[in-house]
């Protein structure tokens, strides 16, 4: 590992537990979960990450606010000026009921403890999203949630991930987030773990879904929007737009049960990685062999992929997938490529 690497960007599902039981859930949350990080193991992961040149901390979930010491936390992240950021469904459970944000968590926010709210909208019709959440019902409660953090200023983007049952209603979701006043779409990449699973037959893109789904981020991203739309990384195969994937390079996920990835899109090593909860973060970043390799892997590196013409701009896909698919982040291609989309 370069001695110079600074884990600028943690991400930390601090609880598993949701309101929802959304179909594609990587953390397979739902309103039995039983796991979360304690703010004691938090605070010193916050110290631990801090000296290894922490900036931003981004918190998810599960749904966040369902931690018990969610506002303890935003005060000592805070404290420690360190850039925050929360997914959330906007979905708050209160015994029996599932509400909007409470007025007084609205309040608590205004005080500068979040620089970002990212929230998930699924569909821009009521039925895609809430058959893709599980509860009926849930994009309205959500969509209150958006309206008073808008009303209270409070910086906020949507999130939205592209599966079979959703993939048409792009460019409505992108109006529907312009109309809400939201700074940007992002279009999240989904993989086929936790949840995904179950019914991945039903969710992931196959190749004729794929290449539609290619043709619309094309014409989006080639017309000016009233909005900014942010493809990541996981898209490169269909953006070509040479972007450096950051996993392990500046960048991890902790899960709630205090495992190492990456990113998110390894989750599906879930068992099989170093924890918090017995090896120190500083050691863990430093000696995690898979977090190494993806360090240390040149494009040229990559079966298949290395001799590809569009490795440059494509820059293999995303590593996850090619692990995945291949059983290797070194074996192309993934399955967004172009060349196997072609035939």
């Amino acid at each position: 590992m370069n001695e110079s690497s600074k884990l600028e960007n943690l991400f930390v599902e601090i609880t598993n537990k949701c309101a929802l039981k959304c179909r594609h859930c990587s953390s397979e949350a739902s309103p039995s979960g039983q796991e979360h990080i304690s703010i004691n193991q938090l605070v010193a992961l916050i110290d631990q990450a801090y000296q290894m040149g922490l900036k931003s901390f981004t918190i998810s979930g599960g749904e966040p606010f369902l931690h018990p010491d969610i506002k303890e936390l935003l005060k000592y992240l805070k404290k420690k000026d360190i850039s925050t950021c929360i997914y959330t469904s906007g979905v708050i459970q209160e015994g029996n009921d599932l509400i909007p944000f409470p007025d007084r968590l609205v309040d608590f926010l205004r005080n500068g403890l979040v620089h970002n709210l990212i929230f998930s909208i699924q569909g821009a019709d009521s039925l895609t999203h809430d058959n893709i959440t599980g509860i009926s019902g849930s994009q309205i409660i959500t969509l209150e949630s958006i309206a008073k953090v808008k009303k209270n200023l409070l910086p906020f983007e949507i999130h939205f991930v592209p599966m079979k049952l959703n993939y048409l209603e792009i460019p409505q979701v992108i109006n529907l987030a312009e109309q809400l006043g939201a700074n940007q779409v992002s279009l999240l990449r989904l993989v086929p773990q936790g949840r995904c699973l179950d019914s991945k037959e039903y969710l992931l893109l196959d190749r004729k879904t794929a290449e539609e789904f290619e043709s619309y981020v094309k014409e989006l991203t080639a017309q000016p929007q009233g909005i900014s739309i942010r493809l990541g990384t996981p898209f490169n195969c269909v953006t070509e737009s040479e972007k450096v994937c950051s996993a392990s390079l500046n960048k991890l996920l902790i899960s709630a049960s205090g495992e190492v990835f990456p990113c998110e899109a390894f989750k599906f090593l879930k068992g099989l990685r170093n924890n918090i909860h017995n090896t120190e973060l500083r050691m863990i970043w430093k000696n995690d062999i898979l977090l190494n390799h993806l360090r240390n892997i040149s494009l040229k590196d990559i079966k298949v992929c290395g001799d590809c013409p569009s490795i440059e701009s494509c820059r293999g896909g995303c590593p996850g997938q090619r692990m995945l698919y291949n059983g290797d982040i070194a074996e192309g291609p993934e399955p967004y490529c172009k060349y196997i989309l072609a035939t």
